[in-house]
């Protein structure tokens, strides 16, 4: 039974979810996304989660690498009716970190007495989490709902601090209805939701008769900017349910739900759809004055263009995602994945000079491992039916602060004399799984390893490695050296040769793989063992690893 909302590894490989287990405890799960694990889902949570009090983890969602502030991938999961968060490749501390991020409920009481929270969302930038808050109540009655959201987190988890007043939150919805479904714009600064205009979605019977639940529901889809500062908007309003809707990492304008048609088949349709007035579509008044004008989407892509061009062609200037991408086949350069239309008044004009400027914005995990100065802009060209090749620069400070330009994403920049369709590509012959330079984000699992969840016999895996591998040691609890990286038991492949098979568990860097056996290619045992890994230049680092059979 499949009890909560679905997420994404950051790597794109994995998908996590909350399923019933066979102590009718709910844990999070996870599972190969291209198919090959298809039930055999890997448990993804810490082992000793119950010592905390925490019996069910529910509605999980992860946040990448790149996005945290140290580094450290995290989950954020409902438990006990408050949030936490941890590190699922977390290798040395039993608990994988868990830090409680709100202190707002008591998982000793039931929804019936206090206030539940569910459903959390990271920002991409892994700094805010927006979530609903249930009101009190007992199962058969339909309670409000409403979708708040919890900044400074990388302070929460740096200090052990978790909220513990409603004080400290910002109320987004106030409807007096169940609100649900929150999720972050790509730059954080607005949040969709739900809201049932008909207050009968009860979440209680959802858990154990989602269809009853559903059907008598009328759900329909608003924004907010994430400070509450605007009045709320409405972007999707019709007859039948828009369900668990979700912002798409794309423009700022695009959104994946779920409809439920009242037809006699009850039929669920998975349902895509853009509206330009929330994400490039202005209709705010330029100054005069100025000889420029700037416009932004909410995926951080901007054009900028001179003001002449408002007196020569009437309209609204405009940034959205293109229903349709052109002939990628023939395409000599290989796209990445990021494509902007920008029009005015429904045109794409041409122009004598370079006087417009394109910026398209990408994260770093979506880039994975491509070199970021091998990015450029190509625009379509429909009368010569190409792609055709942009003067492109690449920012890769993509916050404006010092020190993280590895992990907060990239603007690649063109100037241009027409608008039309644009995307960021990157030359085939030029690209290269840019190699790490640190242990820092070694990840070493499944840990626990247990051999009955093996079902391809891929071992102990530990990837992100830098090429420059030294020397590679296992050692058992007593310190006795098992197996070293000169045995045939233990391989190391450096990014560029990382076989197939091992691909999906990660795009950037160096894979070691452990095939669980010793230096006289037998069977190790169950127990604890300790990797050591070592760098020609210098750099150590040991993980620990539980290995159970």
């Amino acid at each position: 039974t499949y009890l909560s909302h679905l997420t994404w590894t950051g790597d794109d490989q994995y998908v996590v979810f909350g399923r019933m287990s066979v102590t009718n405890h709910i844990h999070i799960y996870r599972v190969k996304a291209d198919g090959t694990q298809q039930g055999n889902s890997i448990i993804f949570q810490p082992n000793n989660a119950g010592t905390f009090g925490l019996g069910s983890f529910i509605d999980p969602d992860i946040s990448p690498a790149t996005s945290q502030f140290d580094g450290k991938e995290r989950v954020v999961v409902s438990a006990g009716g408050d949030l936490y968060a941890y590190e699922p490749y977390n290798s040395t501390e039993s608990n994988s970190g868990i830090i409680q991020i709100t202190a707002l409920s008591d998982p000793i009481q039931t929804y019936e007495t206090v206030d539940k929270l569910y459903q959390p969302r990271w920002s991409e930038d892994g700094n805010k989490i927006v979530f609903i808050k249930r009101w009190p109540g007992d199962g058969s009655t339909v309670r409000e709902s409403n979708v708040y959201v919890i900044e400074n987190i990388s302070n929460i988890i740096q200090t052990e601090t978790p909220i513990a007043n409603w004080g400290s939150t910002t109320l987004i919805s106030a409807f007096a209805n169940p609100d649900w479904s929150p999720s972050f714009s790509l730059d954080g600064e607005f949040i969709s939701f739900l809201s049932d205009y008909n207050f009968e979605f009860n979440n209680v019977d959802f858990w154990t008769a989602p269809d009853a639940s559903i059907a008598v529901a009328d759900f329909d889809a608003y924004i907010r900017d994430s400070s509450a500062g605007a009045p709320i908007e409405v972007i999707e309003e019709r007859n039948f349910n828009e369900g668990f809707m979700r912002w798409a990492p794309a423009g700022g304008d695009k959104f994946i739900l779920i409809d439920r048609y009242s037809d006699t088949n009850k039929t669920y349709h998975l349902i895509s759809f853009c509206d330009s007035s929330v994400g490039g579509f202005t209709t705010k008044k330029y100054d005069p004055k100025s000889t420029t004008y700037t416009l932004y989407d909410k995926a951080r892509t901007s054009i900028t263009v001179p003001i002449s061009i408002f007196s020569e062609f009437q309209g609204d200037l405009m940034i959205s995602v293109p229903e349709y991408i052109p002939d990628l086949k023939n395409c000599k350069y290989k796209f990445v994945g990021e494509f902007r239309e920008f029009s005015i008044g429904g045109k794409t004009p041409s122009f004598d000079i370079d006087e417009i400027l394109i910026i398209i914005h990408y994260t770093q995990s979506e880039i994975r491992g491509i070199k970021e100065n091998n990015l450029i802009i190509c625009k379509w060209n429909p009368r010569k039916n190409k792609w055709i090749k942009q003067n492109s620069t690449v920012e890769t400070d993509g916050d404006g602060k010092n020190g993280n330009n590895n992990t907060d994403g990239v603007f690649v920049i063109a100037k241009t004399n027409s608008l039309g369709i644009f995307g960021i590509f990157v030359n085939e012959k030029k690209i290269t799984k840019g190699p790490l330079d640190t242990l820092d984000q070694v990840r070493v699992f499944p840990n626990p390893y247990k051999v009955a969840d093996d079902v391809n016999g891929l071992g102990v895996i530990i990837d992100k490695l830098p090429d420059n591998i030294d020397t590679v040691k296992i050692y058992n609890i007593a310190g006795d050296i098992i197996l070293d990286s000169e045995d045939s038991g233990l391989t190391f492949y450096k990014a560029i040769d990382v076989p197939a098979e091992l691909l999906a568990v990660n795009a950037a860097g160096g894979v070691l793989q452990w095939k669980l056996v010793n230096n006289s290619d037998k069977r190790v045992a169950s127990g604890i063992y300790l990797i050591n890994i070592k760098t020609t230049s210098g750099k150590v680092k040991v993980f620990k690893i539980a290995v159970i059979f």
